[in-house]
């Protein structure tokens, strides 16, 4: 495993030299207390024994080394030095460090008691205590902790040295070894120390580093999601009205060249079709406004619905399509999703096998659990395209990226459904054999089942061939192939290129239904068909017709509670819904 490269640099251990000296002085407020009672204690220990004028000097010198420290710390936080010069602050505190060392190693020689054992013992006491604590909060700055115990132990050791009895010889190399042991124990503690700060700053400074990556990372996701909603919009625009021309041709006498040519053109204007569909499936999950609506679903029925659907597709290319499913299962689903990932699974099983067949079959598990599973016998996916099949535009073996192959968005769109659905997809495949998708789906046995009603063609009642319809589209095409289109169905058209056209009209002319589309120039088609209302004083049926493929434009579409198609509108949809017109709301 590669080991990632650190972050540290020389300015980097500077600034965490700089931040062992911060350390001191935010902990000296809380140490200053004790260094003023311990000289305190020494003095009135030794008060009846020692020449007072001595104790008063050594105490007054012990105090004023305090009240230096004190200054020097409100001075410190008064003017929050920066990095550079935090250094020299470091410098006044080892030499506030240095006095304290002197102050209580000189104490080992002046206040000195040699008839008192206990005397000595607490003052010896006192001046190893203090330089043993004072390693937790001055190894942050090395130099201060040397500056306060060398001296210390130093000039005690030598005090002992220089008595007469043995004994205390023998405890002055006692404490001259302990303060040899004491040099090596704070350069340890002090690398410790400063090794845990460096390693802060490190994962401060990692993650900085990963905050820039995440929001470099989340612009570049918005920059592709306002791109492709602002290309999807442009290509529906044209799309939208090609269909309409094109429906409208249909319904022309023609011969049977033209309608041949007719043909080609239904197809390619069905293939764009379903690519904008894609993003638009991508561009509603992004906008969070797919909400799963669970029930009981019947299995059987969706399979062999699904089954029928496909037999042809796959007989086309000679494959051998199977279906298994001995039950009757329930499960509970949202039957419009799951329908549109088994359709989609399906799909991409006849379109990527070239000889064999396909196996669509459903097994009850324990737990009570199905596997909906989809076999196939085709060209199977290498262990490392697995890692990727579920994200966006990624496809295998489309380099020349064939538009009869899709944009790469099918299976993302059945990954993110599934998440949506709670249910589990899996997918286990050997190049040259095959592959398995199995979906993992929790069993109902519910009554309220939901059943899958083909959707049938409408016409329009002709009891309405009298109704007025305004039509608001700033694209000149689109506003012309809807004219066209809904005269051969026998209603009166207006057009409006605006609001400002379209409000000229409703004031003159009873209007009985509003297609509008989404973006207008200036304004939006919600707020624009509001204004047409209010206009006439009638709840006029709307419809509103959207090619935007933005999330915020999609639930803003959503949210106004308007019947909504989406570009390029399927001929067959538009038509039911004006059939039903009175509906829309």
């Amino acid at each position: 495993m590669t080991k990632s490269p650190k972050v540290a640099t020389p300015a980097f251990s500077q600034a965490t030299r700089a931040e062992g000296i911060r350390f001191l002085y935010r902990n000296l407020n809380s140490l200053i207390p004790g260094l003023a009672i311990l000289p305190c204690v020494i003095a009135w220990s030794v008060w009846g024994y020692i020449d007072h004028v001595i104790v008063v000097s050594w105490l007054s010198i012990a105090l004023l080394v305090i009240v230096l420290r004190f200054w020097l710390n409100y001075r410190f936080h008064k003017l929050t030095p920066d990095t550079k010069q935090v250094f020299i602050w470091g410098r006044y505190f080892t030499y506030t460090s240095l006095l304290t060392g002197v102050v209580y190693g000189s104490a080992a020689f002046l206040l000195f008691v040699p008839d008192s054992l206990p005397l000595q013992l607490l003052l010896f006491t006192i001046i190893i205590g203090l330089t043993s604590g004072s390693i937790f909060v001055t190894s942050h700055w090395l130099e201060s902790y040397y500056a306060l115990m060398i001296p210390a132990l130093g000039m005690a050791s030598l005090s002992l040295f220089l008595q007469s009895d043995s004994g205390y010889q023998l405890l002055s190399f006692a404490i001259f070894a302990y303060l040899l042991m004491s040099i090596g124990m704070g350069k340890r503690s002090s690398e410790s120390v400063l090794n845990s700060i460096q390693l802060r700053f490190e994962n401060t400074e990692l993650l900085h580093q990963l905050t820039i990556s995440k929001e470099k990372a989340e612009q570049a996701n918005a920059r592709k999601t306002r791109f492709l909603a602002s290309a999807s919009h442009d290509l529906r625009q044209p799309v939208h009205a090609l269909n309409l021309f094109t429906d409208a041709l249909s319904q022309e006498p023609l011969t049977d060249k033209s309608n041949k040519l007719l043909s080609f053109m239904r197809e390619s204007v069905e293939a764009l079709s379903q690519l904008l569909s894609s993003l638009l499936d991508i561009s509603k999950l992004d906008a969070g406004i797919v909400t799963p609506k669970l029930t009981s679903v019947d299995m059987s029925d969706l399979l062999n619905r699904l089954y029928r659907n496909f037999l042809p597709l796959a007989e086309k290319k000679k494959l051998d399509l199977r279906l298994r499913c001995h039950s009757a299962p329930f499960v509970m689903s949202d039957p419009v999703l799951l329908e549109n990932i088994l359709r989609n699974l399906i799909d991409n099983a006849i379109k990527y096998t070239s000889e064999g067949g396909i196996l669509v079959s459903c097994r009850s598990r324990k737990n009570h659990e199905l596997w909906l599973e989809v076999i196939d016998t085709g060209d199977g996916i290498s262990p490392v395209n697995q890692e990727f099949i579920f994200e966006e535009f990624y496809q295998i073996n489309n380099m020349q990226r064939d538009r009869r192959q899709g944009l790469g968005l099918g299976l993302a769109i059945v990954k993110r459904q599934a998440l949506l659905l709670g249910h589990q997809l899996n997918v286990k495949s050997r190049q040259g054999k095959g592959s398995v998708f199995r979906l993992c789906i929790e069993q109902n046995n519910h009554n309220n089942v939901y059943s899958l009603v083909e959707e049938k063609e409408g016409k329009p009642l002709l009891t309405q061939k009298n109704a007025h319809i305004l039509v608001v589209d700033d694209d000149p095409l689109v506003l012309e192939g809807t004219k066209t289109i809904l005269e051969n169905w026998h209603y009166s058209v207006s057009t409006a290129s605006g609001l400002e056209q379209a409000l000229k009209i409703i004031a003159a002319t009873k209007i009985d239904i509003i297609i509008s589309d989404f973006s207008l120039e200036g304004t939006d088609g919600i707020t624009a068909i509001e204004a047409l209302r209010k206009k006439s004083g009638n709840d006029i049926p709307a419809l509103l017709i959207t090619g935007d493929t933005a999330p915020a434009r999609i639930k803003a579409a959503k949210d106004s509670g308007m019947a909504l198609l989406h570009k390029p509108v399927n001929v067959a949809k538009l038509r039911t819904a004006l059939h039903f017109h009175s509906d829309i709301h």
